[in-house]
């Protein structure tokens, strides 16, 4: 069975940063945390969003007028 929550430290872990980057990316809004008895935590579904690719945007400046 998969873990439903991370603590900040697992996190960090996963994604090879510092705890005060998984701390950034929340105060950013790229990471919801939670408070469970008191303390942060992050939902599996959130930390697995972090690693989706990003499209990438057009060039205006390839685009033809």
């Amino acid at each position: 069975m998969a873990r439903e929550w991370y603590s900040p430290e697992d996190v960090a872990g996963l994604y090879d940063v510092s705890i005060s980057t998984v701390y950034r990316w929340t105060s950013e809004g790229r990471l919801p945390g939670y408070k469970v008895g008191g303390v942060r935590r992050y939902k599996r579904e959130d930390v697995e969003a972090l690693a989706e690719p990003i499209e990438p945007k057009p060039d205006d400046a390839q685009e033809e007028s």
